[in-house]
């Protein structure tokens, strides 16, 4: 049985290169969490948000609002979870891989 990953990325995917590293490495049944500027790869118009739709994204509510982003703006396919949820989410995956 393969082990699933909660992959976390703290990047803008307009400044750096781990995105595209990043997604290719997300199984289907992994998911990804973004954190810190990673929030505004939970946008609609970020260059990576056509292959989101394959993955189970979740992104920091708290670190949506301190960047003031419109939650209307995000990827329909991007659930909002707070800090508590996302180590909640953590524990229920047996490994864990951070793209910073």
């Amino acid at each position: 049985m393969t082990q699933t990953i909660c992959h976390t990325i703290n990047q803008s995917p307009f400044s750096s290169q781990l995105w595209s590293r990043c997604l290719a490495s997300v199984d289907t049944n992994d998911c990804l969490v973004f954190i810190n500027d990673g929030v505004y790869g939970a946008l609609n118009n970020q260059p990576y948000s056509h292959r989101l739709k394959i993955k189970t994204c979740y992104a920091i509510d708290e670190d949506i609002k301190k960047r003031g982003l419109d939650q209307l703006a995000l990827n329909q396919e991007v659930q909002l979870i707070t800090y508590t949820q996302w180590v909640e989410l953590s524990t229920k995956h047996p490994l864990s891989r951070s793209w910073y």
